[in-house]
């Protein structure tokens, strides 16, 4: 964000937005699931969790999407574990996105 908005004249109060944790990801993941129609299981879910490290509802609520996308396209009645797989690769985490690791230029 532009450091000039964060001026108190713009604004009074910063609310700072957690990324959401493993326990907080599977929560996520287990409720946008429950409006799909998948064959995951509980560890398949857990695993997921594990595997999101970065992502945001937003970047779940897309890989739920695209997964029931993939799904569809293979003719598959339900969402299966491999979509969820296969469309994780694609889908960058939204709160490592802005990340910059530099070296320092040292001798």
């Amino acid at each position: 964000m532009d450091s000039a908005l964060r001026s108190p004249k713009i604004f009074c109060k910063e609310i700072e937005i957690p990324v959401p944790s493993m326990e907080d990801r599977f929560e996520i993941l287990t409720k946008l699931l429950t409006d799909m129609r998948h064959e995951l299981r509980d560890e398949h879910v857990s695993y997921l969790a594990e595997s999101t490290h970065g992502f945001v509802g937003a970047d779940l609520k897309s890989l739920c999407s695209q997964s029931a996308m993939k799904a569809v396209a293979d003719n598959n009645l339900y969402t299966q574990y491999e979509d969820f797989l296969h469309c994780m690769k694609s889908i960058p985490p939204s709160a490592i996105k802005s990340i910059f690791v530099q070296a320092p230029n040292v001798s």
